[in-house]
């Protein structure tokens, strides 16, 4: 399962696409410190 996979999977449902956004916001709060 690649990444574009999992994009596609989790980013057809809103409850993804949200999933997505929050995990994306933790990785660059984690990164800037």
């Amino acid at each position: 399962m690649t990444a574009e996979d999992i994009y596609l999977v989790y980013g057809g449902t809103l409850g993804g696409c949200i999933a997505v956004y929050l995990m994306v916001v933790l990785i660059s709060n984690a990164v800037r410190r």
